[in-house]
């Protein structure tokens, strides 16, 4: 007869290794914001409801906010999708937020198909979840942990030094540092950096852009 051991003594056996730290212990002392509402829903172009601050099952969300428009946006596309892909089967999600407020469906359809995004997308007409991360450029990436709080806010790596001034390769691909670190259970390293893109032009708490 084959023995299994209880999730509760595997725990404790995680527990007791030297480099195993929980998520939720890595972050203890860092100052991190935290998110008003992971309840907050949107519609996805697939006509689904998500909550992309909502950490169901796993380690983090990731959240990435862009336009159909913004070229460094664009030019980032295979790196996201190849980003999404190593890490699903690490308790990473990934979506993809479009926060143009005058962005139709049928536009970012196309865009979808273009760039050939399997991802959820969504898009944050009334800059919802722009407000409630402080993103101010695209493409920027947002890590959110189980508890709420945003483990990371900035580029998806040093790639671009400024506009029009790319490097052949990035020196540090600091998404991919974040979300090692959290898998891991380390403490984070840098949980913000600076974002070379396009300027998101933040929408008055009272105004929406067009309904979906």
């Amino acid at each position: 007869m084959r023995y299994f051991p209880s999730l509760p003594s595997v725990l404790l056996t995680l527990a007791a290794l030297p480099n195993f730290v929980p998520a939720e212990e890595a972050t203890k002392g860092q100052d991190l914001k935290k998110v008003a509402d992971v309840t907050v829903e949107l519609q996805s172009l697939s006509d689904k409801t998500l909550r992309p601050f909502s950490v169901h099952d796993g380690k983090a969300n990731v959240v990435i906010f862009t336009t159909v428009d913004c070229p460094i946006a664009n030019f980032y596309v295979p790196e996201i999708k190849k980003i999404a892909e190593d890490y699903q089967d690490k308790g990473i999600s990934l979506y993809v937020v479009h926060c143009d407020p005058y962005l139709t469906p049928e536009r970012a359809r196309e865009h979808q198909k273009e760039y050939e995004y399997t991802l959820p997308i969504m898009l944050d007409l009334r800059h919802d979840l722009v407000r409630a991360t402080g993103v101010r450029r695209t493409p920027e990436a947002v890590i959110v942990l189980p508890e709420g709080k945003i483990a990371y806010r900035g580029c998806v790596d040093d790639r671009f030094a400024d506009l029009g001034k790319k490097r052949q390769s990035p020196r540090h691909q600091y998404l991919r540092q974040t979300l090692d670190e959290i898998v891991a259970g380390k403490p984070l390293t840098n949980p913000r950096t600076e974002v070379v893109g396009c300027i998101i032009e933040i929408l008055p708490a009272t105004r929406g852009g067009h309904s979906k």
